[in-house]
């Protein structure tokens, strides 16, 4: 069984013999009839006083702070599922409603409403229409006669379009600086302007010099901000975590969606469709995640590493939370699985060998595993 643990300790040894028969079918093809492998293992004990000869190391890590019981205990309702479910699903068709009739929306409200999809963590829902919608923007003569009006809206354009890959120079900013190229101090306190320089300026390649003297110049400028005694204090809590978190692009996506829902339900106006769904959407995505957790936790205690290696490091739950980091989208549950499962298990070989095993025994090891490998391919 897969899931049993052949405890081998301290010395082993293996030999292997494979026997493959061939032929081709009537394609063409070679087609395996017959297969037998052979394999001998030798496990060899070693007496408790020669054990303690090889000098076993220890890592003393920390012991796991999720347990099995923790992590089980449901909070799954159904019939409050069922209700939150059919409620999301009404406000998904208005806002899909909003998304299909934006033709008519000036583009910097389109765009400011683009931007607020995403970070509440809805955009996954309406990504076509999203695209769709910035398609036209793209084709339009918005680009050409918009991105000088102000620096808000040519740097939230510059932004969400280099987000979904949509070709965009940098050249769009120019308007913006003096003949030496450099930003002109006055627009240094226009603070959502330069909050908006700031993060698009994270999205610039290789060699775009104008990009990064954005940054400079924005990140300066908004020190600059803070450190004003007539700045309101909501002003400076929400410039500071802009300067000292990650750019919003590599954030990861679901914990930037919970931050930006208290963000996003203090500012005003705001659209009170977007943040009940956004509340009812991000409830239901942890409940799924949290299912996918304890799956994950069943199929570890029953391969039975944590109890067998206690020399390893225990870390089934922060596996699963790296592999949410990659892949948050819902849709990829089994994505996100499969990754736990290799991030854990990586996890105690890199125990193993920098831990636990002797010379000549990850050798040996080693040498085991390469075969298999071979085997197997």
């Amino acid at each position: 069984m897969a899931s049993e643990l052949i405890s081998l300790p301290y010395a082993l040894s293996t030999t292997q013999t494979v026997v493959v028969v061939k032929h081709r079918n009537h394609f063409g093809r070679k087609t395996v009839t017959h297969a037998t492998a052979k394999i001998h293992v030798i496990c060899g004990s070693i007496k408790k006083e020669d054990a303690q000869l090889i000098g076993r190391r220890s890592a003393n890590y920390q012991p796991n702070l999720w347990t099995y019981e923790f992590l089980h205990q449901s909070h799954h309702n159904h019939h409050v599922v069922d209700r939150v479910e059919e409620r999301a699903r009404k406000l998904e068709e208005k806002v899909l409603y909003m998304m299909m009739n934006s033709s008519d929306m000036e583009p910097l409200n389109l765009l400011e409403l683009i931007d607020d999809l995403h970070r509440l963590g809805l955009s996954y829902k309406f990504q076509n229409h999203i695209n769709s919608a910035l398609s036209r923007i793209h084709s339009s003569q918005y680009m050409h006669l918009h991105t000088h009006k102000t620096l808000h809206a040519t740097a939230l354009l510059f932004r969400i379009l280099r987000q979904h890959a949509f070709h965009v120079s940098q050249d769009v900013f120019e308007s913006f600086t003096d003949d030496e190229k450099n930003f002109k101090p006055e627009i240094g306190n226009d603070v959502q302007g330069m909050l908006s320089l700031y993060e698009a300026s994270h999205l610039s390649f290789e060699g775009e010099n104008l990009c990064e003297k954005a940054k400079t110049f924005s990140a300066t400028n908004l020190m600059n901000i803070i450190s004003k005694d007539e700045t309101e204090n909501k002003v400076k809590e929400s410039t500071r975590s802009v300067l000292e978190g990650l750019p919003y692009h590599h954030s990861p996506y679901r914990v930037e969606a919970r931050r930006y829902i208290d963000t996003y339900n203090k500012k005003e106006p705001h659209n009170q469709l977007l943040l009940e769904l956004a509340k009812l959407d991000f409830n239901m995505v942890q409940s799924l995640y949290q299912q996918e957790l304890q799956q994950m936790t069943r199929w570890w205690r029953d391969m039975g590493l944590a109890s067998k290696l206690s020399f390893a490091r225990d870390r089934l739950t922060e596996s699963f939370f790296w592999s949410l980091g990659i892949v948050s989208h819902p849709n990829f549950s089994n994505c996100r699985k499969e990754l736990t499962k290799v991030a854990a298990l990586i996890t105690v070989l890199d125990d193993v060998y920098d831990v636990y095993g002797t010379l000549d025994e990850l050798e040996l090891f080693t040498d085991a595993v390469e075969r298999l490998l071979h085997y197997i391919i």
